[in-house]
């Protein structure tokens, strides 16, 4: 009898780590404080937002679909986005009420996976962009907006994320969004219609 050749076993390629969404909430939760914080010390804030006691926001997370829909309804864009800021009026705002950022859960994982980033690096990316729509920067309106957003994000991850984040990223959690390099290339200023929605 002849013997069958032995079978080539291939091992499969390993993966990040998933963070469960919950994780991803309560990390959210603890980021949020802090980037609320440093945006007033670095005077991030407008000079009204800055004579509030205190400011906050909602943060939620939420499916593709789900993100594709309010994309579509509030930016006439039938996709789906990273992250969408949903800045509120007076009386809400003179509360200190910025409004709500809301991150899409399975783009964060894709763009956390093609940066070589952790999902919690990728969400501190996301939340400070978010924020930082919230306080009124909007970097799809001019070239001159773009370029102080980008530094608006730097600055401030630059003091939120640990130094242990800081080393195994070898600095790219603190690249930002809108100023992270693609293929490479530092990306360049586009206009756009802005990812700071408004509800009616």
């Amino acid at each position: 009898m002849s013997k069958s050749a032995p079978r080539r076993t291939q091992k499969k390629p390993s993966r990040a780590p998933q963070i469960s969404k919950l994780v991803l909430e309560r990390l959210a939760q603890r980021l949020l404080p802090k980037i609320l914080t440093h945006s007033r010390t670095l005077k991030l804030q407008s000079p009204a937002d800055r004579k509030l006691n205190q400011v906050f926001c909602e943060v939620s997370l939420i499916s593709g679909p789900a993100m594709k829909k309010l994309n579509l309804k509030y930016r006439a864009k039938n996709s789906t986005t990273d992250v969408l800021s949903f800045a509120t009026a007076s009386p809400f705002r003179d509360q200190g009420n910025l409004g709500e950022v809301i991150i899409c859960l399975p783009v964060l994982k894709r763009q956390a996976k093609a940066r070589g980033l952790t999902e919690s690096m990728e969400l501190a990316v996301l939340l400070t962009h978010g924020v930082l729509h919230l306080l009124g920067y909007d970097h799809e309106s001019s070239e001159t907006e773009w370029q102080v957003m980008a530094q608006a994000e730097q600055r401030l991850l630059k003091k939120i994320v640990p130094p242990a984040w800081l080393k195994a990223s070898a600095g790219r959690c603190t690249e930002g969004l809108i100023g992270r390099p693609i293929s490479g290339k530092m990306t360049q200023w586009k206009s756009t219609k802005s990812a700071t929605a408004s509800r009616k």
